[in-house]
């Protein structure tokens, strides 16, 4: 009869197994941790890149919409502009414009003398008309295609220059936000307009 002695085999216990299991898991689990953490990055980067093009997009609108109007008409179209700049898109109260380049014709100019504000710079008091759409290729404010993430809104302040100037300018503040995880994010452009047309030689 052959007689085994079970002390000199060697091999795995049931704690060095759940051991091992152990360390397998945590590896596992840090290395999805990483991976989770990199595509988050990545969307968060792409989110912010597109949210900087639009937030660019509605400063170089109203930037048009300057440039056309007193192009227009060069004795009025500056007063008309900051006119309704001052009633609806100063910030205060909630009270924010929106723009929509994709809308946009001369005209909305209203004959191509008294702008159609309404349509070209609206007031925009509540988060659905800020909200962004993709819609074939385009991104725009009217409700069509599909919603984004990313919302935008224009705020026009006048800033008058110290006395005894009388000269003033607006600073115009393009912003996008959006949400991503549990924050919100925001990216701002600002950009001052100038009566060019007063300053010309």
């Amino acid at each position: 009869m052959n007689n085994f002695n079970f002390k000199n085999q060697k091999g795995f216990t049931l704690v060095e197994t759940l051991v091992a299991l152990l360390i397998f898991a945590f590896a596992v689990t840090a290395m999805l941790v990483v991976t989770g953490q990199g595509v988050f990055n990545t969307n968060f980067a792409k989110n912010k890149i597109t949210a900087g093009f639009l937030a660019q997009e509605g400063i170089e609108f109203v930037h048009y919409i300057r440039d056309t109007i007193v192009m227009e008409d060069p004795v009025n179209g500056w007063t008309l502009f900051g006119d309704h700049a001052n009633d609806f898109c100063t910030g205060a109260g909630g009270s924010v414009c929106t723009v929509d380049p994709y809308i946009f014709d001369l005209s909305m100019l209203g004959g191509g003398v008294i702008p159609n504000f309404d349509l070209i710079l609206p007031p925009c008091s509540q988060a659905n008309c800020m909200k962004v759409f993709y819609d074939d290729g385009l991104y725009t404010m009217q409700q069509t295609g599909t919603e984004t993430l990313f919302s935008r809104f224009i705020t026009i302040e006048l800033i008058r220059l110290p006395s005894p100037s009388t000269d003033s300018f607006y600073k115009v503040t393009s912003t996008v936000t959006w949400d991503q995880g549990t924050n919100n994010h925001r990216v701002s452009v600002s950009e001052n307009l100038f009566n060019w047309n007063a300053i010309a030689p």
